[in-house]
């Protein structure tokens, strides 16, 4: 069997990383179960690094509280996250399916001035993904400010990267499942590949790259790691690669 490497998301600081390891095994074993597959994983043969305080602890010392995000003019923050944080509120708009009608009812008084990169609106467009069920604007945020500090910050980017890359380092080949941000850290470093996207036309490997939309995570917030691993399409994709 393959090595297994586990890569968490943000938000994850204060916890017992064994534990959180334990989770994500707990998850994936349901979603064998779920698919008819008789297999388990040895704890022992899986690696986590586990960064979560690190990451709440340097995102600490460059960001303004988080809380301010969801109320920030636009002097509290500067304008490369804005935009940022604005271009990934708009594509949540998008996918929501929100109409502008819903976000100038979602302002607080008065007209808003429209379009993806104005604060008035992300702020309104934030308030009004609160009303959709299953979405929350704060979370959206605050998990975009996480991303950014990540990607902007070389001091920060490089203390996550060596951790991770440490874990996916030896011999033989390594399945790797990250979760949120986790996905952007994996990524990230193998920069050689991140130069082209993961698409057949670039990387013809077999099984190609597929995007699963099929999956019903019934987590509370719709985005817990066991509401993915426990489907069963998502688990025997893991375990047809780590038996090769």
């Amino acid at each position: 069997m393959r090595k297994l490497v586990l890569v968490h998301g943000r938000s994850q600081q204060n916890k017992d990383a064994t534990a959180l390891k334990r989770e994500w095994l707990d998850a994936l074993h349901a979603g064998f179960r779920a698919a008819g597959i008789d297999t388990r994983i040895d704890e022992a043969d899986v690696a986590f690094p586990y960064y979560g305080d690190t990451l709440a602890q340097l995102a600490d010392d460059v960001q303004v509280p988080a809380a301010e995000v969801i109320v920030a003019g636009p002097g509290d923050v500067g304008d490369g996250e804005r935009e940022f944080i604005g271009a990934v509120v708009a594509e949540a708009v998008a996918k929501a399916g929100l109409s502008e009608a819903d976000i100038r009812a979602a302002a607080e008084a008065g007209l808003i001035e429209l379009g993806p990169l104005n604060w008035p609106w992300v702020l309104a467009a934030l308030r009004a993904l609160d009303r959709s069920p299953g979405l929350s604007g704060a979370g959206i945020a605050l998990a975009t400010r996480d991303v950014y500090t990540y990607l902007r910050n070389a001091g920060v980017q490089r203390v996550i990267d060596r951790g991770v890359v440490t874990a996916m380092a030896g011999g033989g080949d390594t399945v790797v499942v990250a979760h949120s941000l986790g996905t952007v850290v994996a990524y990230n470093p193998a920069d050689t590949v991140a130069l082209h996207p993961l698409d057949h036309a670039h990387f013809p490997v077999t099984p190609t790259v597929d995007n699963y939309l099929g999956v019903h995570n019934p987590t509370p917030n719709r985005h817990g790691i066991s509401g993915y691993l426990g489907d069963p399409v998502v688990a025997r994709r893991v375990h047809d690669a780590l038996i090769g």
